[in-house]
This record gives structure tokens, sequence and C-alpha cells, in this order.
């Protein structure tokens, strides 16, 4: 997280949040009573997260993506022209 902020905090600076996050990628924690309560990101650094969970809960890809890293680090490499 680049902050934490109490919710009051965060109402009350809303818009400048939202220019720190759009634009720097900032991510915001707020909190209510002192505990976590949501945070604010970016659609793109979100849609980034999403990605990223769907690449990892499909196993049929992760066994691919491991086993391409492995011939690769065994030197077994194709030209890019070979593959098109």
């Amino acid at each position: 997280m680049s902050d934490t902020l109490p919710f009051s905090e965060a109402k009350a600076h809303l818009s400048e949040l939202a220019d720190r996050v759009e634009r720097q990628h900032d991510r915001i924690l707020v909190t209510r009573n002192g505990r976590p309560s949501f945070v604010l990101v970016s659609p793109d650094d979100l849609e980034s997260l999403e990605e990223t969970i769907e690449i990892l809960s499909d196993d049929e890809l992760i066994d691919s993506l491991r086993k391409s890293r492995l011939e690769a680090a065994e030197g077994q490499l194709l030209p890019l022209r070979d593959l098109l």
C-alpha cells in the first residue's frame, strides 16, 4: 500500500486521492475505526491483478509456462521465424 488513511480524511481529499491513484498508480488503504475497510486502486491496476489471478488459476497454462521456462533454461530455443 502506498498510504493508509482514515475514512474521514479520504472523504475530505477524495479528488486528490483519485488523481494520485490514476496518475501515479498509488494504492490507498482506507480505514474505518482503525480497521482496514477498502482500497482505492486504479482500473488499470485492478485489471492487471484480475488477469494475474486468472492466469494463476489456469493449471494448464501454469504447467505450460513452467515447461517453457525449463526448456529455455536448457537452451531449447526456437527462432521466432520458425514459429510463424
